[in-house]
């Protein structure tokens, strides 16, 4: 949902005063809407809540996108704790910016805690406070997000929200508008989230005790090198109840949990497994004492698919390739018990409207840290050697595991076809993007899209991130989806102009922990095919060796086999240093002695 908008309309268009939906409809069956209709909005908990509910903060949005603030109001709420009243914890705070002030609901442990849709959080407006737009795609103002700041105790949150708008002034009146799930405690979070912003990871293999995590990290590239990091959220945590008579290891239906020295069921929470030490010199965190339990039986554990523990970008969605978990072992290993780990796991994401499987690992461990990173061979990239003035722009690639590239080159016109090579997943060094972001690049002639290097149309280009390029900074290459492989030649079609190609080549392997350089090659030309390595006699070329005051032009070039040019022309595809735009190798080809059509240099 988020990101939506109408075209702007005419610029001279007068503003446009959209109704509420709900007054809409009361005018049109009863013939006048009700004078209190559209005025009170709020936020009800769908969840349980075991103690009571607290609100630090709360804030209200006309838009998808959490920019168009409701203007301020008169705090609206379900009852307030009277056991609380003495020390002010009013609903006015949770409007007040102030997150060290909350408001708290009128329940408590002996009537079982909050039922869902039994407390609500709300402003009461004006009728001039509905926005006036310009946007005729937006008939009806409603709530269309929501930031909400909720009590970090686990047993004071709830985990689902719905937002709703009054069609009048009782307290049952009201119309849900949406439902939302998977609340953080303790941190900011908006809803609708947006594409990528949520990202969960399943135990896809059932566990005799309940699953644990020690620590969890998660990167953006397929090898685990750029992490990012958000707010940690679960699928609940162990030991909250979630029935009003249930007595946990945590919690106990007359006292609840205590807040002196805390709430063990606090203990379990996700945070735990995202809030290791991290000390110079160590690359990841030091995990532990505290971990994340999943909400699971305590005697029979979790069965496959029951638990999950993920993270949301809030904000400033991202996207996630590789993740970095330890797992504890049981009691008493490497003796037989009940496992609390999982070696299948499931990485899942949000889409902005439902969730949807990215990918699955196996052989996850336990007891010490283990990722899904690629294994050895898996991967193989070509990298820029020389620095690059501006982005490093690919064309098309190939890799083999022939030495001699196999018999996959052929002439055609200017440019040279490239069929075989090994298949794969494209990869490159660009930063991964949310997917309809990644699609639209990959629909453009050049961008930061990697299959448009494999896509076999030389006039379509990958462009790197980086510009300039510092050495090894841009890489592109294939990701095996079968087997290790083992890359013994490669075919490149860099872009023509010289300050965005590199004239030498670094070809790397992934060893299953790092990169390592495999093969370097040089004399690397742009606008055209090039192949390495390359056989004895198989390239010539000419070179110019003296200055020029403009750059080297040529109206028409060919090559013979015999010292007379009197025999056949050579027939290949042409290489060359690179080109001008609109001057490209070929026309040096099309031997045009009258100099309509030249190449140029780059």
């Amino acid at each position: 949902r988020a990101g939506r908008s109408a075209a702007a309309g005419p610029r001279n268009a007068p503003p446009v005063i959209p109704e509420i939906e709900v007054c809409k409809k009361q005018e049109e069956e009863f013939g006048a809407k009700d004078p209190n209709c559209g005025l009170k909005w709020g936020v009800f908990n769908t969840a349980r809540v075991p103690e009571f509910w607290v609100v630090h903060e709360v804030e209200f949005y006309w838009d998808y996108n959490c920019k168009a603030k409701f203007p301020p109001g008169s705090a609206r709420s379900s009852l307030t704790n009277t056991a609380r009243l003495l020390r002010q914890y009013k609903k006015e705070y949770a409007w007040d910016q102030d997150e060290s002030t909350f408001w708290v609901s009128e329940c408590n442990v002996l009537l079982g805690g909050c039922k869902p849709f039994q407390h609500f959080m709300g402003l009461r407006i004006s009728d001039a406070a509905v926005p006036e737009i310009r946007e005729p795609g937006q008939q009806f103002a409603t709530l269309r997000c929501i930031r909400l700041l909720q009590s970090p105790r686990a047993t004071r949150m709830t985990q689902s929200i719905a937002t709703v708008v009054w069609a009048n002034d009782t307290d049952d009146g009201y119309e849900i508008i949406e439902h939302f799930t998977d609340i953080a405690a303790g941190y900011w979070t908006r809803r609708p989230a947006y594409e990528a912003a949520l990202w969960r990871v399943w135990n896809n293999e059932a566990t005799a005790h309940p699953w644990e995590v020690g620590e969890i990290l998660f990167y953006s590239d397929l090898f685990c090198e750029r992490e990012v990091t958000g707010v940690p959220i679960s699928l609940d945590s162990f030991g909250v109840p979630h029935s009003a008579n249930e007595t946990t290891s945590c919690y106990n239906v007359t006292r609840g949990c205590p807040s002196d020295p805390g709430c063990l069921c606090d203990e379990f929470r996700a945070k735990f497994a995202m809030n290791g030490e991290r000390l110079p010199g160590y690359p990841f965190p030091i995990p532990y004492p505290g971990f994340w339990r999943a909400a699971c039986n305590a005697y029979t554990g979790c069965k496959q698919n029951e638990a999950w523990i993920g993270v949301d970008f809030v904000d400033s969605p991202r996207v996630v390739n590789c993740i970095r978990i330890i797992q504890p072992t049981h009691e008493g290993y490497p003796d037989a018990g009940k496992p609390k780990f999982s070696s299948r796991l499931i990485l899942e994401s949000w889409t902005g409207f439902v969730w949807q499987q990215e990918k699955s690992f196996t052989g996850i461990s336990h007891g010490n840290w283990s990722d899904t990173r690629p294994k050895a061979g898996m991967a193989w990239r070509l990298n820029n050697f020389d620095r690059l003035v501006e982005n490093w722009e690919v064309h098309e690639m190939a890799l083999y595991e022939e030495p001699n590239c196999g018999e996959v080159a052929t002439f055609s016109g200017g440019f040279g076809v490239s069929t075989g090579g090994v298949g794969g997943i494209p990869i490159s060094s660009n930063n991964a993007l949310r997917f309809s972001e990644q699609e639209l690049q990959c629909r453009l002639i050049k961008g930061s899209c990697s299959q448009l290097a494999f896509d076999l149309d030389p006039l379509t280009a990958w462009v790197s991130d980086c510009g300039p390029c510092q050495q090894r900074e841009a890489w592109i290459g294939l990701l095996s989806r079968t087997r290790p492989l083992n890359i013994r030649c490669f075919r490149l079609f860099q872009g023509a102009d010289r300050k965005r190609r590199s004239e030498a080549i670094e070809l790397s392997r992934w060893s299953g922990t790092e990169w390592v350089p495999d093969r370097f090659e040089a004399g690397i030309g742009g606008g055209s095919w090039n192949h390495r390595p390359a056989m004895s006699g198989t390239a010539w070329r000419l070179l110019g060796s003296s200055e020029t005051a403009e750059p080297w032009t040529a109206a028409g070039l060919d090559f013979y086999a015999d010292q007379k040019c009197a025999g056949a022309v050579v027939e290949a595809p042409p290489i060359g240093v690179g080109s001008e735009a609109r001057y490209p190798l070929a026309n040096a080809f099309d031997f045009d002695p009258e100099g309509v059509t030249d190449w140029v240099a780059s």
